[in-house]
């Protein structure tokens, strides 16, 4: 029965010696040397060998160690996209607070030039010499 499934990574065991028969005969060569220590990712389980993505040969179980799950995988994978979609939201936040202010600003912009535009009428009324009534009936 198969330990690893497809997509789980694996670490060539480190202790793997050239030359060397291992589980049912299969025999370490040496051009598997440059792979000890490395991850792999199991792509198909067939005749108590595991085929993997990143070579050719067939492995068998003995030669690995389990370095990550595919569940596992999927699990950082989640948490990566959690962590992601709260520092999206926090930016959003952050982005939603600058418009305000700028909404804010914009509409402080519209206010003061509002009352400097009635400033001037007012002193325009007063060089005009009109009574202050006249002056205050005219803005309400």
């Amino acid at each position: 029965m198969e330990r690893f499934k497809k997509g789980d990574k694996v670490r060539v065991r480190i202790d793997l010696e050239p030359n060397k028969s291992y589980e049912d005969g299969v025999c370490f060569i040496p051009r598997m040397k440059d792979f000890i220590g490395k991850v792999l990712t199991i792509k198909s389980y067939s005749h108590y060998r595991y085929e993997v993505e990143e070579n050719t040969w067939n492995w068998p179980e003995s030669m690995f160690e389990l370095f990550e799950t595919t569940e596992e995988r999927k699990m950082k994978i989640e948490d990566i996209k959690k962590k992601n979609l709260v520092e999206a939201k926090k930016q959003f936040e952050e982005i939603k607070k600058n418009e305000e202010i700028e909404f804010a600003k914009k509409q402080l912009t519209m206010a003061i030039n509002e009352i400097d535009s009635l400033d001037r009428e007012i002193k325009q009324l007063q060089k005009q010499k009109k009574p202050y009534e006249e002056i205050i009936a005219k803005f309400e």
